[in-house]
């Protein structure tokens, strides 16, 4: 999956199904995954979504002893999606994701370039 004409995406997304668990401080919600990256995903937007939500807390549940847990902002909503930027991932949470777009992307050159960006981004 590769940017489009006009997109600023530096990650590989790929398109992902699967409910997560969307805690702000107000309220949790479970919403359905449409992508997801190294940096983020694109979410469902909860019909009832305060305006001035922007921290949130996601909880990806994959099997029964696999789980992605990050910190994020809310950084866009188009109509009923929403982007997801992460802010903070646990290491094992990392490495969950990582697995989780290698084994979806085929191509695990594509995602060790987007770690690489990853970690040059978060050193400057």
């Amino acid at each position: 999956m590769s940017a489009g004409p006009g997109e600023r995406r530096r990650f590989q997304r790929v398109p992902f199904r699967a409910l997560v668990t969307l805690t702000t401080p107000k309220a949790q919600w479970r919403v359905n995954v449409i992508d997801i990256s190294l940096k983020g995903m694109l979410l469902e937007a909860p019909a009832d979504l305060p305006a001035d939500a922007g921290e949130c807390d996601v909880e990806l549940e994959l099997g029964e002893v696999n789980l992605i847990r990050l910190a994020g902002r809310i950084a866009r909503r188009m109509g009923e999606k929403m982007g997801v930027e992460i802010t903070a991932i646990d290491l094992d949470s990392l490495i969950e994701l990582r697995r989780l777009l290698e084994l979806n992307l085929g191509d695990p050159g594509l995602v060790e370039r987007d770690l690489a960006r990853l970690l040059h981004a978060s050193e400057q």
